[in-house]
């Protein structure tokens, strides 16, 4: 059977068209009952990209609440990697995705080439150092060299050498450049048989560690973050000697190169980084469950300029 419309429901559609009508005229355009389209200002959020160490550690966590109070600004932040991971390009690159309408300020390690980039192209302005992560000498439980809890890497690798604990080569260039100082300052203890070096990388050279409880050198966040997925009998024994500290930068983006949301909010954050009680939280930091230091202030390594005043 058809449906036949009566009038009255006829003239009563018309009514509300009319009515809509009028209120669309009074109102500039949106409507009021419309959403809102994003605006290139927002100007109460603050978004940040980070490596994933930082992210991972969750020290933004307590920096940003603090951040917000002190500020007014909130604080959203995005984790990726920096151009590579271990020696292979990372698929979250936040140099890639941080800039595109996402982050108003990136922090990454220094000397990173994607971080060099950024800035010779104008894409970012002048890094800012804010603090330093670390790596760490890792190794068995049972710690059969003795050096846990040492502040001296070098003295930890003299005691594996002499012990002939046995000790598994990471072939990341970072972690092998840093190895390599440490063998150096250590005297050039003679490699043989404690000494493995087949070519291992990153986590490989943990695992690689873990199946016969030797020690091996990584970031103490990849390590952590390999931990909760693993479960291996190997701790962070040695993580707070300064030669082990990886220094951090924080680049505000260009906004003459990129729409950024929020500059001002951004130069906000970097003068927040700054202040000596941002950066007395950050050498306070603990990881729960992790009594060593991780993270360091370094915001006193920029010019006195930067300092807060």
């Amino acid at each position: 059977m058809q449906k036949v419309r009566s009038n009255t429901s006829r003239w009563w559609q018309v009514g509300c068209l009319v009515v809509i009508g009028l209120i669309a005229a009074w109102y500039p355009s949106p409507a009021p009952w419309a959403a809102a389209a994003p605006s290139p200002q927002e100007p109460s959020i603050v978004r940040l990209a980070v490596v994933n160490a930082t992210e991972f550690s969750g020290l933004f966590d307590v920096l940003g609440r603090d951040f917000q109070e002190q500020t007014g600004y909130q604080l959203e932040v995005f984790s990726g990697s920096a151009g590579t991971v271990g020696d292979t390009v990372g698929d979250d690159d936040i140099f890639v995705e941080g800039p595109d309408g996402v982050a108003d300020v990136l922090i990454s390690h220094y000397g990173r080439k994607p971080v060099q980039q950024f800035v010779l192209d104008g894409l970012g302005l002048w890094p800012v150092t804010v603090f330093a992560n670390t790596m760490a000498l890792i190794g068995p439980s049972n710690d059969p060299a003795n050096i846990r809890g040492l502040r001296d890497v070098v003295e930890a690798f003299r005691r594996i050498a002499e012990t002939e604990s046995p000790y598994v080569s990471n072939a990341i260039r970072q972690a092998k450049y840093l190895e390599d100082i440490i063998w150096e300052a250590a005297g050039r203890p003679p490699k043989t048989a404690w000494y493995i070096d087949e070519g291992a990388r990153a986590g490989e050279a943990v695992d690689a560690a873990a199946a016969i409880g030797a020690y091996t050198l990584w970031g103490a966040f990849p390590f952590l973050q390999h931990q909760q997925d693993f479960q291996l009998d190997l701790e962070l024994m040695v993580a707070e000697d300064p030669l082990l500290q990886r220094l951090m930068v924080a680049i505000a983006v260009n906004p003459e190169k990129f729409p950024v949301r929020n500059f001002e909010g951004g130069q906000a954050l970097l003068r927040y980084l700054l202040t000596p009680a941002a950066q007395a939280r950050i050498r306070a930091f603990r990881i729960p469950g992790v009594d060593l230091q991780l993270w360091w202030p370094m915001g006193r390594s920029n010019s006195a300029d930067s300092f807060p005043r």
